[in-house]
């Protein structure tokens, strides 16, 4: 019996110490994770145990040793932070940690943060035109244009476009969504065009615009005309192919560019349907032409 009794002290001797050993030679080390991420770090030794980490784990790591802890971000996301004991390497992917030092204490704690960034901003396209038989300078809020400009602009910026003429040139105003002939303030809220329209005074100027009309019925041939002396007549024509649909004169009358013209035209039933042409040609009182201006006309 007494060989019994100092058997099983012996055991619980030999535990006691084994459990003092591991408390002394090992770090107890916490990993806390939050978000769409993952920590990782190898085992130091044979006598340590590693960590794969999402969510919260714990490792015991050898004391004296210096383990190097990685933050990987899921797909799509991104890392925030490190925190506790790595606190000081920021947002670098890795963190090296000794296992020493804390009076003592044998334990480290590991905060890691990750998070998923905001969608990229959306963005629309502003294009400027610049349209007419004149020379002019268009520009403002980062364009700079010549013939034609376009710029990729976030969803909601307001910009302010500057419209000026060379030479002899008149500029006759902007097209929607602006009008006139003051500065075009514009705010991006999808893809949007805008026309800035010079003349030269030496000849008449006319502008054809696009429409759409059913086979049967009547619809309006709309136009903007000017001249410098402020009268002109018009020659139109709806076209299709080869065939002319419609021809119209408009006699000589005060035009001004500000204002858009129309003429009624019926069309006839056997009219071919598809994508006709409406052109337009200005002539002054000296006789002098504009340039022709042609335009869309969907028949349906």
């Amino acid at each position: 019996m007494k060989g019994v009794s100092v058997l099983v002290v012996c055991v619980a001797a030999a535990a006691l110490a084994a459990s003092a050993s591991a408390r002394t030679l090992h770090y107890q080390v916490t990993v806390a994770v939050t978000g769409p991420g993952r920590v990782t770090a190898p085992a130091p030794d044979s006598t340590s145990t590693g960590i794969d980490c999402p969510g919260t784990c714990s490792a015991l790591m050898k004391q004296g040793t210096t383990v190097t802890f990685t933050a990987t971000p899921d797909t799509g996301a991104t890392f925030s932070g490190w925190g506790g004991d790595c606190a000081s390497a920021g947002t670098a992917p890795t963190c090296d940690v000794s296992m020493t030092g804390q009076g003592g204490n044998g334990s480290k704690s590991i905060t890691a943060g990750f998070g998923v960034p905001p969608p990229p901003a959306q963005k629309f396209a502003l294009t400027v035109k610049r349209l007419g038989d004149g020379a002019g300078y268009v520009g403002g809020g980062g364009l700079d244009c010549g013939h034609v400009c376009s710029k990729q602009l976030v969803k909601g910026t307001r910009v302010t476009l500057l419209a000026v003429s060379t030479g002899n040139a008149v500029f006759l105003g902007w097209g929607a969504p602006c009008s006139g002939t003051a500065r075009c303030s514009v705010t991006v809220h999808s893809d949007t065009y805008v026309t800035a329209t010079f003349a030269d005074p030496r000849r008449p100027f006319v502008d054809a615009l696009p429409g759409a009309v059913a086979r049967g019925t009547a619809t309006y041939l709309r136009f903007r005309a000017w001249d410098s002396s402020g009268k002109s007549r018009e020659l139109l024509t709806v076209e299709h192919g080869t065939a002319v649909l419609a021809h119209a004169k408009v006699p000589l009358r005060r035009v001004s560019y500000a204002r858009v013209e129309s003429l009624r035209w019926l069309v006839a039933r056997t009219a071919p349907g598809g994508v006709a042409q409406f052109c337009a040609v200005a002539i002054d009182r000296a006789g002098k032409h504009s340039p022709k201006s042609c335009a869309p006309i969907r028949i349906s």
